[in-house]
Order: C-alpha cells, then structure tokens, then sequence
C-alpha cells in the first residue's frame, strides 16, 4: 500500500514539532525542505497546510512558518484536539471535522483557541494535556469547549464543570457530555445497504474497527438491525467488529472471514485504513472484487488513501459535522437556545463505483511501514 508523501512530511514534521527540535519554533524554509527530504514545493504546502489547519503552526507572512507554543489564539471558543502518533496513515476524519468547524466559526466571526496534543497512546489523557485548558477556564477566557473523539468528553466536563464552561462532544460512538455532535450512522447505514441490495447481494459481511474504550462499536447494532430488516442473511462470523481500526486488524478480519466454508456475497467496510488492510488481503488471496466479491468502504471525502482494487464508496463529507458543531459553539457563547444539544447531522451520501485510486492523489506515493501476511502468521501461531 501507498500513501500520498505529503502525509508522510506532515508526520516526520509533527513528530519534530513535539520533540521541540526547531530553535526559536521556526520551520525550515521550503527550499531547505525540499533540500532535506527531497520533495516537491506542492508537497510541501499541503504538508503545512495540514500542521496549520490542526493547531500546530502558524504562518507570518514574509518571515515564515512558526511552532504555536500554545496553539491559541484570542478567542473565546477553545478547541482541544490529540493526534495520535501510531503509523504514517491516518485517518482524516478528524483532520476534516476541524476544517469544517474552523471554517464555520471564522465564517460567523470568532477566532478560536486550538489546544493541539500529540503523543503514543490512542486515548489521551486529559490531566496531562489540559493544564493550559483549565488555566484559561479558569481565568474567564474560554466560554465554550469544543472536544475531538480522541478525548473523553465526560472527563473533560468534570474538569471544568466548576467554571460552569459548556462542553461540545464530537464522539461517534458515544456521548456523555450534554452536548455532542455527530453523524447520523443510520442514514447512511441504510442507504449503502439499499445500494447493496440494489445490486443483488444477499449475504453481507461487516468489518468495524471497535474503539479503545467500548467493549462493542455501536454502529455494528446499527448496521445488524438494519441488514435483518432488509432480510439479508447475516451470520456472526461475517460481522467482525471486535478488533481495534487498523490496516492490521482489516487484515487480519478479512483474511478470516474469507476463511470460512459459507462466505458472504458482499462486505461493507466501516473505515478507510481498515479497508487498507482487507483490500490488502483480497489482493493476497486473488480475491477479485469485480468478480468474487462486492466490496463497499465508507469512506470521509477526499480521504487520499490508495487502494489496489477497485471498490463501492459510500461517501460522505465530514466537514458538515465541523460546521454543525461551529454552530452550536456559536450559539453556546452568544447564549442563543440550542434546540439539539445532542445533534446528530444526516448526510446524504455519495455512492459509486471508485477504481481505487484518487486520481492526482496517487502522482507521489511513499511505502508505508511493512503490514502483512508475516506479522499475521505469527499472531495466528501465538494465539
């Protein structure tokens, strides 16, 4: 598998970034960017294009690009938000939702703060990162906080609930703060099913990524109830939403699914970088998906990922859900009523058959860390 270089810049640089390594907090220039890694100037922009969007530098004009020491600015809306530093893929939802919600919220006037945090782990901690955060709740700066799934919200909100500062969620799987936005997994659960059927599959396999701290992903009772009452046939081993979202576990479901002596006419695959792993699979098994099997991946808009087959997107364009979310901020400072203080947007996806490849996003590709059929063989002899 192959991934765009610019995403492969942008983690080297972050990873940079929170080692400290840049004196004075100033970034390279592009030509010695372009010296030192030995890639284009467009490769380049759209590298600190992403750092700027996610917090993490800010760009004076005629001087440079610079490290925010504190990722803020002087508004009064605060946005706390952690990348996990676990592979060079990466999953852009978020990186979208924080696009659309900036958007939205310079569109309406407010400049907000943008705590950004990086580190190993898949669930931060907040009481580590979030030392600035209550500084600032603390000191009347901040009247509202927006927090990204990776952060529990719940802990968040009884950090700061002394303050009386609302909290807004963005979890897809759950929502324990009194506000959250999110998508609304079941419009689009039903519509890529319909599509399905429509196309004359029968037996529906499921590949979910289940996140760190649920015991199920939700959204797999979802997409169960709905295949039931389209009287699809759904069999346990088809569905597997018990393995943490990566290409590995993709892999690793597919693989296993395909093993078995009834398998299902169809997959649905409810992550782009599982869908990585499971493409990768497929190719490895000389599995056709134009002939053997239908394969449908949700996928975020413009996600850039590389597949090797050719496969059924169910699209949808999560920048929607940042701006939903921008509104609700907005209207939390201005002390306008929310009438959904737990929102969930409906999108209207777009299906089609895709060929795999992104088009200008597939020019230049780097090799990603080596997933395969070795480090799975070596799990199924341990296990």
């Amino acid at each position: 598998m192959a991934v765009p270089k610019y995403l492969g810049l942008k983690s080297v640089l972050r990873q940079r970034i929170v080692r400290g390594e840049f004196v004075d907090g100033m970034l390279p220039s592009e030509s010695a960017l372009r010296t030192e890694y030995g890639v284009s100037t467009q490769t380049i922009i759209r590298a600190l294009h992403d750092l700027r969007t996610e917090g993490l530098v800010r760009r004076h004009q005629g001087k440079g690009t610079f490290v925010n020491t504190d990722h803020s600015s002087d508004g009064r809306i605060g946005i706390l938000t952690y990348i996990a530093q676990t592979g060079a893929v990466k999953s852009v939802y978020r990186q979208n939702l924080l696009r659309g919600l900036l958007g939205r919220l310079r569109e309406l006037g407010e400049e907000p703060h943008i705590y950004s945090f990086s580190g190993e782990g898949l669930v931060p901690d907040f009481l580590e990162h979030g030392k600035k955060v209550l500084e600032h709740v603390a000191g009347g700066r901040l009247q509202c906080l927006v927090v990204t799934e990776s952060y529990e919200p719940d802990e968040v909100e009884s950090a700061v609930s002394k303050w009386g500062v609302p909290i807004i969620g963005t979890h897809r799987q759950k929502a324990l703060s009194r506000y959250n936005v999110t998508l609304d997994t079941e419009s689009l659960a039903s519509d890529g099913i319909q599509y399905l059927l429509d196309q004359g599959s029968r037996k529906l396999g499921l590949i979910i990524g289940r996140p760190v701290h649920v015991p199920v992903h939700p959204d797999v009772m979802t997409y169960w109830r709905l295949m039931e009452q389209s009287r699809l046939s759904v069999r346990p081993g088809w569905v597997r939403g018990d393995l943490p979202p990566s290409a590995m576990s993709g892999y690793q479901a597919f693989r296993e699914i395909w093993a078995m002596d009834d398998r299902p006419d169809a997959v649905l695959i409810l992550d782009d970088i599982m869908a990585q792993g499971a493409i990768r699979a497929m190719v490895e098994l000389g599995v056709s998906t134009e002939r053997d099997l239908t394969v449908m991946v949700q996928i975020n808009r413009k996600s850039g990922l590389v597949f090797p087959l050719p496969f059924v997107a169910l699209e949808f364009d999560v920048l929607a859900i940042g701006a939903a979310c921008a509104e609700m901020a907005v209207q939390l400072v201005r002390g306008d009523a929310v009438e959904q203080p737990q929102l969930r947007v409906k999108l209207t996806p777009r299906i089609y058959p895709s060929t795999g490849l992104p088009g200008a996003e597939a020019e230049e590709m780097i090799q990603p860390d080596a997933m395969g059929a070795s480090r799975y063989k070596e799990e199924k002899t341990l296990s």
